[in-house]
């Protein structure tokens, strides 16, 4: 590896590598700029750390100006560039704390303390996605007791979704949404087993993110 990539490797922030590279292009903040049809304080927000979610709008736009994989912004120069085999770059959401219940709605944990996982640079929306582990079998076969789901908060919700739904601030199901014409909202399991939950004009019930997809584990736990 030469001192270049060294250099580059050592910079352990995405506003460090963004710098970098546009240094590496022969550009000018001003000119980077310009041909991101960005600002340039929004710019200069990204290079000095002020900025720390950039949307994956803005991640691949910068890429492609640059000629580098996203995966060279996100997590330093990516194998293609250093004349290796390609990979799929990837994206790192916050694993919640707490579980997902795949029954009825009980109380769980919001926070983040840390934890993430790896989905594909396709699904990402940096910023707006987030993971829980489901806890229980009202969703199966579709969605596995101790499986991961992915979920991004900022996609409008329609009927038929997979959603995670919120009622009384901090209990939470996974569930199929239905809304019928007459406006009553169900929230279906997948499993016969399981009832529906009928959701009231007095629930303080809310969508608070749509499923886009799960991560299965070799073995998931059935207790």
């Amino acid at each position: 590896m030469n001192a270049e990539y060294a250099m580059f490797y050592m910079s352990k922030t995405f506003s460090k590598r963004l710098a970098l590279l546009r240094t590496k292009a022969g550009l000018t903040q001003q000119e980077l700029a310009s041909r991101a049809g960005m600002s340039i304080s929004h710019l200069n927000r990204l290079e000095n750390d002020q900025d720390k979610n950039p949307r994956k709008k803005t991640i691949d736009t910068l890429s492609s100006v640059l000629g580098v994989d996203p995966s060279a912004l996100l997590y330093g120069v990516s194998k293609k560039e250093r004349g290796e085999e390609e990979f799929e770059p990837v994206y790192m959401i916050p694993l919640l704390s707490g579980a997902v219940s795949a029954g009825q709605f009980q109380q769980s944990f919001l926070e983040w303390n840390g934890d993430t996982i790896p989905i594909p640079w396709s699904l990402a929306n940096p910023g707006e996605m987030a993971s829980w582990k489901i806890k229980g079998h009202s969703m199966e076969p579709e969605y596995m007791n101790g499986e991961i789901v992915v979920v991004d908060k900022s996609i409008g919700w329609s009927s038929g979704d997979d959603v995670i739904a919120q009622r009384n601030g901090d209990e939470i199901t996974i569930k199929k949404i239905r809304v019928f014409p007459d406006g009553t909202i169900e929230l279906r399991p997948y499993n016969p087993d399981y009832p529906v939950l009928q959701v009231k004009e007095e629930d303080d019930v809310a969508i608070i993110g749509v499923v886009v997809s799960t991560i299965r584990t070799k073995k998931n736990t059935k207790k």
